[in-house]
């Protein structure tokens, strides 16, 4: 079984990725991944909303010992909002929100005792949810997408 520490270290790369990219230009960071694709600024508010969702919805309750909210969403209708959240803040004001909130998820999985890692629950469309399908996904969520943007910034 994979411990708590374990799920940790998958989910904290993600920090120092992020800091990264606070000396990045304005031009980088609104640079396109290729040409048709999504810009470093969408990617990030991709995953900066995605965090939220599932620290709010599965996260966050799991560690309150409440119900989880979590249900089935159309991901092309939230990926498209979240390009558009991307040009309504500025760079320091997302990347600040990246940061806290991975910094919350990384708060409550600390939290959360041990055994309730191997544990799983029932997300709000009555489907199983486990921790460790979560930290799996999201961290090849974070490796793939911020591979794709140090690629294109050479970092």
């Amino acid at each position: 079984m994979i411990l708590k520490t374990e799920f940790i270290q998958r989910m904290e790369p993600y920090l120092d990725f992020v800091q990264s990219l606070e000396t990045i230009a304005e031009g980088a960071w609104t640079s396109p991944l290729a040409e048709g694709k999504w810009r470093v600024c969408d990617v990030i508010s991709h995953m900066m909303l995605w965090d939220r969702r599932f620290m709010e919805m599965t996260i966050e309750p799991i560690a309150l010992g409440t119900p989880l909210t979590y249900k089935s969403t159309d991901f092309h209708a939230f990926n498209r909002s979240a390009a558009v959240y991307a040009s309504q803040v500025s760079k320091d004001q997302l990347l600040g929100e990246a940061l806290r909130v991975r910094e919350q998820i990384l708060a409550y999985l600390r939290d959360i005792p041990e055994a309730k890692y191997a544990e799983s629950f029932l997300d709000g469309d009555g489907h199983p949810f486990t921790l460790p399908a979560y930290v799996e996904d999201f961290a090849e969520h974070d490796h793939h997408h911020s591979e794709q943007i140090r690629q294109l910034l050479n970092l």
